[in-house]
């Protein structure tokens, strides 16, 4: 049983892909999250169980219920392990595990304590995830630095730790690069910078206008995100700076439209945006967050710049929009780095090998 809480960004779609591949290897699963989240539909549609639960990040009342109904599914369908994606997912699937007798995998898709809070905060917020994970048989982190965190701050145990990077399907979905341009409006002559995320304190889209200023005439930042279009004051600086703020088109449209990609967020787990501009073919300028490093190569498939540099993001990207030949060239690295290390295939075997390393040792 896949236990989830955010309806929207990574964590929903991680989920969604985890769930279905592991249905296509003969997994009986179950996906238990927000109704309306990203990918629930998609898993209905094929035949994967979902029960929606409903939940916010911060501790509720209904909490200790939820756990008990999450208990209740898995001894009815016999589930022999429970695996957690996001903090209060962590605590909803080790109390369900608990309740019901059976094992459990937290993943924390970025570590609580990583946001930007004061340091006091974060490590009274180190302090809990400690005391969440010795409740799990182990920790799947999305990559290297994940882990290193966690070792850091001294949260997991150094034989419960399992680095399995996220990884995504081969095949782009989507329009080829002709509709989607036309369906998004942008001139052959322009030089489309996409971005995708959504609004608050860890994605940093009010970045893209300082950025934007520091572009050639003939580049434009596409800013697509939940919340944006809806937050006036934002999008209104944003539009003010030149970037245009989508509505009405999805994510692969706009990377099948786009020549580069741009990553603004403050912190990371292993950003599946990366990922997903990897695999379309698109070099990628990012700030130094999380696993970023471990996806682009700085200098070979991309560039890193520090957290908060609008002038070196403005100057790393308006090096790309000048130079096509060293677009495609980053763009290309990108793409075989994505099929050599981040597949979805991959990523599948490392979870199922960490599964059953759990169900074997909670037999013996």
């Amino acid at each position: 049983m896949q236990v989830f809480q955010p309806a929207v960004g990574g964590v929903p779609t991680y989920v969604a892909a985890l769930a279905r591949g592991l249905a296509e290897r003969r997994w009986d699963v179950i996906v238990a999250g927000p109704g309306d989240a990203i990918g629930m539909h998609e898993l209905r549609e094929a035949g994967v169980r979902t029960e929606p639960i409903e939940t916010q990040r911060s501790p509720q009342v209904r909490d200790r219920a939820l756990a008990h109904e999450l208990a209740s599914i898995a001894r009815d369908a016999d589930v022999p392990l429970v695996h957690g994606h996001s903090s209060k997912a962590s605590v909803l699937s080790a109390l369900a595990a608990r309740r019901a007798g059976i094992a459990s995998v937290y993943t924390p898709h970025a570590w609580s304590f990583q946001m930007r809070h004061p340091l006091l905060v974060r490590a009274a917020l180190a302090g809990t995830e400690a005391a969440l994970t010795r409740m799990h048989e182990a920790v799947i982190a999305v990559c290297d630095a994940e882990a290193r965190e966690a070792r850091r701050w001294g949260v997991v145990r150094e034989d419960q730790v399992r680095v399995v990077h996220t990884g995504l399907a081969a095949d782009p979905p989507g329009p080829s690069r002709a509709p989607a341009r036309a369906k998004i409006g942008v001139p052959d002559h322009e030089v489309l910078v996409a971005w995708i995320g959504r609004r608050g304190p860890q994605k940093r889209p009010e970045d893209l206008a300082a950025v934007a200023r520091g572009l050639p005439p003939e580049a434009t930042i596409a800013a697509l995100g939940h919340g944006i279009a809806d937050d006036p004051a934002l999008a209104g600086s944003l539009r003010a700076a030149g970037v245009r703020v989508l509505e009405g088109v999805d994510a692969p449209t706009l990377l099948a439209a786009a020549d580069v990609y741009a990553l603004t967020s403050a912190w990371e787990g292993f950003a599946l945006a990366v990922l997903e501009a990897m695999r379309a073919g698109l070099p990628v300028v990012a700030y130094d967050a999380g696993g970023v490093d471990e996806q682009v190569e700085d200098g070979g498939s991309g560039r890193i710049v520090d957290v908060g540099d609008t002038s070196a993001m403005a100057r790393a990207l308006s090096d790309l929009v000048v130079d096509p030949a060293l677009r495609g060239r980053m763009g290309r690295r990108g793409r075989q780095v994505f099929e050599d290390r981040f597949t979805l295939e991959r990523m599948l075997d490392g979870v199922e090998e960490t599964y059953a390393g759990v169900l074997a040792r909670v037999a013996a």
